[in-house]
């Protein structure tokens, strides 16, 4: 028998793609015509229950209902087992794992929460000039709501006091409440329940190689996160930075990150303590708590100090200790943060401040995205990168693509996920956005590379013709100079009459450079002559080669092109 040496969780690939396939497949338990389920009772439409969270008389108004496409998802994911079985004949050993994993993917879709979504919705309406509201919902029946997706991450709303740690800096943020121990259980009870011992095996392998490697127990690590977390990407226009881009810079506010988790025990505290001391970390007291500092070799035009600092419950990692400080200072209740800013405020008005997921996008982050990928176009149509009608493509595409200002709030309730949000964007676009953007950039994707090509194609027909004219320049030098071939450029710069056949359109170093005959060396063009110099009786023989693409042309003026 063939010995199966994948790793066990290689056999989900396939039984996950199943899953995922389904996803655009209806069930066949339920009637879309007479809207009876598999017993024949009426199934009850929960468009009431649904449409009492959405606005009436808006620009946008969505309703969908979801048992005919999730109910028993479970179930019809193991309608792929004879197209496992197929995919795996003659691997007896395969075969089994893949069965195995399909009936594990079976079981974590079903304690999932998916198959009891029933309806989603979506309405937006604009409330004043310039200011719209979206309100969403995701729909379990009464009594439902027992997986994951409505357990895992919050169980009911509540103050969003992460929020109230934004720096007022912050250009975009998110923040949700998670349960990686719940997470992590789940599939640990599903993989100790499987037929497989390899599955059965490898929670207990996962936390012995965490725990020998960190010394920490894993469930200590996870059982240690408390309820709430964020992300904040801070600019900061104070301290503004210069990027790279081509051909100059572009100036921009100084970009930071922060990460905050709300913490039980000191696992987590205690794992980045032991990165820091191995990468020779500083330690520096500011309001009463210790930071760590971990300087990082230039990686960027602005200086990065890796600070992680635990105050209380709260656990707070930045790229600069004045970031985690700042954190710290708003938690005493010592300055202003986002939430007492202006911008936000007005975003804020009329949406609660509890829940149990925020996101929060201000208008200073889509304006320095698009200055830096503007900048990035142009340089790139003036360094021919690109043609013309390619840069107004992309140009457009980056204008639809702006990010506006939004502020979103999301709760979990008794009927499931409602969530609400103000932005200064039509709440069509929100939706119709994606459906014009990604197609645009997916074709712009595969025309790009297809033009790559064709400009490689066009740079070596060139390069091959600046070799045919150097070499037919060598030989008539050599008829008035006894048969022999000149031994540099400059000799012959009669024949030759442009520097400009010199330089190979794809040599980065020289593009858009002529150089100069009186001050022409090596250095300043793309071929390079033989030497020692051959005979000009040698008509086979190598005369000059270009250093970019490696074609040459030989003594009896042919050109022959490198394989690539």
């Amino acid at each position: 028998m063939k010995v199966n040496s994948r790793h066990p969780l290689a056999n989900l690939l396939p039984c996950l793609a199943a899953g995922l396939i389904l996803g655009a497949a209806p069930a066949t338990t339920v009637s879309a015509q007479d809207g009876n389920d598999e017993t024949g009772a009426p199934s009850e439409n929960p468009f009431a229950e649904v449409a009492q969270h959405l606005d009436r008389g808006g620009d946008l108004y969505l309703y969908l209902t979801l048992d005919q496409w999730l109910r028993q998802l479970s179930d019809t994911v193991t309608e792929f087992r004879p197209l496992l079985r197929a995919m795996t004949a003659g691997d007896q050993g395969n075969r089994v794992q893949a069965e195995q994993g399909l009936q594990l993917l079976t079981r974590l879709i079903q304690r999932s929460g998916l198959e009891e979504i029933t309806a989603i919705g979506l309405s937006g309406k604009q409330m004043r000039s310039g200011l719209f509201r979206t309100r969403s919902v995701l729909y379990h029946r009464p009594g439902a709501g027992q997986g994951l997706l409505w357990n895992a991450f919050g169980r009911e709303p509540h103050p969003l006091s992460l929020l109230e740690l934004a720096p007022s800096s912050t250009a975009m943020a998110f923040g949700f409440d998670l349960q990686p121990a719940a997470l992590w259980s789940t599939v640990v009870e599903e993989m100790e329940r499987s037929d497989s011992e390899a599955y059965r095996e490898w929670p207990g392998m996962v936390a012995g190689g965490f725990e020998s490697e960190t010394h920490i127990p894993l469930k200590d690590l996870l059982e240690g996160f408390g309820r709430e977390h964020a992300v904040l990407f801070t600019l900061d226009p104070e301290h503004p930075v210069q990027l790279p881009v081509p051909e100059g810079g572009i100036t921009i506010p100084r970009p930071g990150l922060i990460v905050l988790f709300q913490v039980t025990n000191s696992a987590l505290t205690d794992l980045l303590t032991q990165v820091a001391e191995e990468a020779d970390a500083t330690t520096v007291e500011r309001l009463g708590v210790t930071l760590h500092v971990i300087p990082v070799p230039a990686l960027a035009p602005f200086p990065i100090r890796l600070t992680f600092a635990r105050d209380g419950d709260l656990l707070i990692l930045g790229l600069s200790d004045d970031l985690v400080e700042e954190v710290i200072k708003l938690r005493r209740g010592e300055g202003r943060g986002l939430t007492g800013e202006p911008k936000f405020r007005a975003l804020a008005r009329n949406l609660p401040l509890e829940g149990n997921a925020f996101s929060y996008i201000g208008q200073e982050f889509g304006e320095t995205l698009a200055g830096i990928q503007k900048q990035a176009l142009q340089a790139g149509i003036r360094q021919g990168e690109m043609e013309a009608g390619v840069q107004s493509l992309l140009g457009r595409l980056i204008e639809w693509n702006r990010a506006p200002r939004a502020f979103a709030v999301s709760s979990m309730t008794p009927i499931g996920w409602t969530g609400q949000s103000h932005g200064d964007e039509h709440p069509s676009s929100v939706v119709l956005k994606p459906l014009l953007v990604a197609p645009a950039a997916i074709g712009a994707g595969m025309l790009l590379p297809a033009l790559a090509k064709a400009k490689s194609k066009a740079q070596d027909i060139n390069c091959v013709n600046n070799l045919k004219q150097i070499g037919l320049a060598a030989r008539i030098w050599a008829i008035d100079h006894n048969d022999k071939l000149p031994g540099d450029f400059k000799t012959m710069r009669n024949e030759l009459g442009s520097t400009r056949m010199l330089v190979c359109p794809a040599d980065p170093q020289r593009q858009g450079t002529v150089p100069d005959w009186d001050t022409l060396d090596n250095d300043a063009v793309s071929y390079e002559i033989a030497n020692p110099i051959p005979e000009e009786t040698d008509v086979q023989a190598v005369y000059a080669r270009c250093k970019i693409h490696g074609h040459f042309v030989r003594v009896d003026g042919s050109v022959q092109q490198a394989r690539h």
